[in-house]
């Protein structure tokens, strides 16, 4: 694929939440080809990045994605990200098996094993979220909007606008403009709701180069901690 207009910022690097919908178009494709999309459906529960190299406009990039573990009732989904030859992108997504939308957590259906258990072995993985509220002062405090134009075909906010907003968060903070994030690590906790349709972004400084933001309704939505070179 090639990186596109839509999907930079004016300096021409790729921005976190096209980099997800990359991601997410990788993991639908291939659980598509397996047939698995017809008895499970998936919900993300984190992603986390690793950038060595940044990608950039006109950029031709290469997705390789596999299962690199399981627990129970999910699966890690392991992409990584090449331009050319030169792997640039590392990332490892968790994505919970659940009964339907809205629904609980259900075990991993005996054909997921069929297709990926000779690749992942024994290897288990936890879908336990990491991520607490920092106890110190937050930075700053901003409200965005979501529009209906934010939800994707299961009538749901996509997952990239969380990372929409935490890209705009550290923006009107400052910390955008000139270093790169170089790791991500976001947690969601549920589904941001178009009614009512603000979202509160809550920005902590952890330590030096590490940055938490917090999208709230109310409760928190989501966690992600950010850290740039």
């Amino acid at each position: 694929m090639r990186v596109l207009l839509s999907d930079t910022d004016p300096k021409g690097d790729l921005r976190a939440d096209a980099l997800a919908r990359y991601l997410h178009d990788a993991a639908t494709l291939d659980i598509e080809e397996t047939k698995l999309d017809r008895i499970s459906i998936w919900v993300l529960r984190s992603m986390s990045i690793e950038v060595k190299e940044n990608a950039h406009y006109l950029d031709s990039l290469r997705l390789v994605t596999y299962c690199s573990g399981t627990g129970k009732a999910w699966a890690q989904r392991s992409t990584d990200v090449y331009r050319y030859s030169e792997k640039i992108i590392d990332t490892r997504s968790i994505w919970v098996n659940v009964g339907g939308v809205r629904q609980g957590a259900k075990a991993l259906p005996s054909q997921f094993f069929d297709v990926y258990g000779p690749d992942i072995g024994n290897i288990e993985v936890s879908a336990q979220h990491r991520l607490k509220t920092p106890k110190n002062s937050p930075i700053r405090e901003d409200v965005f909007e979501l529009r209906h134009s934010d939800l994707d075909v299961m009538d749901h906010v996509n997952n990239a606008i969380h990372l929409v907003f935490v890209e705009e968060t550290l923006k009107r903070a400052g910390l955008h403009s000139e270093a790169t994030p170089r790791s991500l690590l976001v947690e969601f906790r549920d589904a941001l709701e178009i009614e009512p349709n603000q979202v509160t972004s809550t920005l902590f400084g952890v330590e030096e180069k590490v940055f938490h933001v917090e999208l709230s309704q109310g409760s928190v939505k989501s966690r992600a901690r950010v850290r740039f070179a």
